[in-house]
């Protein structure tokens, strides 16, 4: 029997992964306690309904040990698509709703499924695919492993992924320290990865800071430790000022972000805006202190990028940018209106 995953992956709490393409879906993780009655109707759906996969073979007893995953319509949320990741690396049930194939939702689903498997630091992922299906696997780097087999009745081909071990953020300390003196740029590809950075890049910040995200991308900016980062910046001194250009204010309200609920707290040092319509293409994300450490991700729905704790020509460029934007942007008040 697979080990069930740690308690502290075993949040309710949700948090958007990836923006989609048109703002059109997303993908966020799901939990099987709370959410299979969302995600069963999906499976009977493209499993039962359509393959004609005997249900008990469908429903196999370990989603409660499994990390799921959701992909929902941006307009009113409904599910169209969800997959598992099991504690041995295994991907599986990745059902797509008829309507919402050839979107890219199946291939969304799969990276945020994979970037998972990175952040707990599993060495290899693997899956069962069916024959149809593998080439649209194998566009995204997973390969076959001998021939087919027949599993439920329907031809199927063992394929693997081998994950890159997670080279981690050096920091500089649990609140301000030394940062170097030396420029060292390191690239990030997953989740974990970009929440080191942004973690390392907070805890050397002295009184300032500046993020530019989409929508407040909660699994780097609703994360404990960095959180406190940012409370010991706004109350630094006379000097605290960190701000926040948010493109898509209402998604980041979506979850009680608690960055949102600290700028309510702390009004004076910490300032939030939307940029104007005409910066609103601009596809990427980053952060940087008033140290000369930043975290650049283009684009800004993925995870990957690049990070250096001191590289103040990189870092003023960013500084240079977001100041432009700043001066043209709108306070979001809604963020002061809410009873989050």
């Amino acid at each position: 029997m697979a080990n069930a995953w740690p308690v502290e992956y075993a949040r309710t709490r949700r948090f958007r992964i990836y923006s989609m393409i048109d703002n059109r879906y997303y993908v966020e993780p799901a939990n099987w306690g709370t959410d299979e009655s969302v995600l069963s109707p999906l499976r009977e759906t493209v499993f039962v309904n359509e393959q004609k996969v005997a249900r008990d073979k469908v429903w196999d007893g370990t989603d409660d040990r499994c990390a799921h995953v959701v992909a929902r319509s941006s307009d009113d949320r409904s599910a169209i698509g969800t997959g598992r990741l099991a504690a041995d690396g295994k991907i599986g049930r990745l059902a797509v709703l008829p309507e919402w194939r050839g979107q890219g939702v199946g291939g969304a689903m799969l990276l945020a499924l994979i970037d998972q498997a990175k952040e707990r630091h599993l060495t290899e992922i693997y899956l069962h695919a069916q024959a149809s299906a593998i080439g649209f696997y194998e566009h995204h780097g997973i390969v076959s492993e001998g021939t087919d087999f027949i599993e439920v009745g329907i031809a199927h081909r063992k394929m693997s992924l081998a994950l890159p071990a997670t080279e981690p953020i050096e920091r500089v300390g649990q609140g301000v320290a030394d940062s170097p003196k030396t420029s060292q740029l390191v690239k990030t590809d997953s989740l974990i990865g970009c929440r080191e950075a942004a973690l390392a890049i907070t805890q050397q910040a002295r009184h300032g800071l500046c993020i530019y995200s989409r929508d407040l991308e909660a699994p780097l900016y609703d994360q404990d430790e960095l959180l406190e980062q940012c409370r010991r910046i706004a109350l630094s001194g006379p000097r605290a000022r960190l701000r926040i250009l948010v493109q898509d204010p209402a998604r980041a309200t979506h979850d009680s972000h608690r960055l949102v609920l600290l700028a309510q707290r702390l009004t004076t040092p910490i300032s939030m805006r939307q940029p104007h319509p005409d910066d609103l293409e601009y596809n990427a994300a980053f952060i940087c202190s008033d140290r000369s450490g930043y975290l650049y991700r283009n684009p800004a729905d993925r995870f990957d990028g690049e990070t250096d704790l001191y590289n103040p020509l990189r870092c003023a460029e960013l500084q240079r940018y977001f100041d432009a934007v700043w001066e043209r942007a709108r306070v979001i008040g809604e963020f002061r209106r809410l009873n989050l």
